[in-house]
């Protein structure tokens, strides 16, 4: 399919890799905020360990979105935050997988 788009494979892969770091941060932001709630999670709630790395992992994905905004402003380079950027999403995606198991695993303990 992607050879007959005329989309060069690799700046596709890179493009998907930075919009999955950007919308990264919103669900990252909301399901801290879910884990976090005693309503919603009762006794399942994550521990304070994880809310510190959780809110962390937040924050550098935020801050390199960020600061990736502000590279694409004219005049600015861009290609090297780009690839942070993208690397950072998929971070991103391991510490939400973690949170995700971490959550499981104490589910399935009780």
């Amino acid at each position: 399919m992607l050879d007959f788009s005329g989309i060069p494979p690799m700046k596709a892969l890179l493009w998907s890799a930075i919009i999955n770091g950007v919308i990264s941060v919103p669900m990252m932001v909301v399901m801290m905020r879910m884990g976090s709630d005693r309503r919603l999670m009762g006794r399942f709630v994550i521990s304070p360990r994880l809310k510190v790395l959780g809110w962390a992992a937040t924050a550098v994905m935020a801050s390199m979105v960020i600061l990736l905004g502000w590279t694409l402003l004219p005049g600015k380079r861009h290609v090297t935050i780009a690839v942070h950027t993208a690397s950072l999403g998929m971070v991103g995606d391991r510490i939400s997988g973690a949170l995700a198991l971490a959550g499981r695993r104490r589910l399935c303990d009780r």
